[in-house]
């Protein structure tokens, strides 16, 4: 399972798998961007508008993923990776966590513990690194955006 570890006092993460560091992200305090580096080299991830718009995932000057907000005051999103399409979804307004759908069926959670400092990318070990880490900068966004009296602990 791949686990991201906060750094402290900032929304950079240390990618671990199996207890070995795969990648980190350093995201940005000010705007919905960061930058992920992996073994394949480095992507960025960004908003392609100030305000409104899609989330994009871009290697080597391609943009390979691209998520969408199908109503701007949800946090569910529809989200296009490199070989297939899934659906995020929030599960509650109070704990931070959402589901992953693809085709209908829930194939995967991501959560993160309220005062922890980790969250846990449980998703199939056979989808690319980029694509999980890219689900999981999506959910770190509206974390973000969730104000502390509305979060459990889980």
């Amino acid at each position: 399972m791949l686990v991201a570890v906060r750094k402290l006092f900032s929304w950079n993460f240390q990618l671990v798998e199996d207890g070995t560091v795969v990648g980190d992200m350093e995201a940005s305090l000010w705007r919905e961007t960061a930058d992920v580096d992996l073994d394949d080299g480095r992507y960025s991830f960004y908003r392609d508008q100030v305000v409104g718009g899609d989330y994009l995932m871009d290697h080597k000057g391609q943009t390979i993923a691209r998520a969408t907000k199908p109503k701007w005051w949800r946090s569910n999103l529809d989200v296009e990776l490199f070989k297939r399409s899934v659906k995020l979804r929030k599960q509650s307004i109070f704990m931070r966590r959402f589901a992953v759908f693809e085709q209908g069926k829930r194939v995967g959670t991501i959560t993160s513990g309220a005062f922890t400092g980790r969250a846990k990318i449980d998703l199939p070990p056979d989808w690319t690194l980029a694509d999980r880490v890219f689900l999981f900068w999506l959910c770190s966004l509206m974390w973000r955006r969730q104000p502390d009296w509305m979060i459990q602990i889980n």
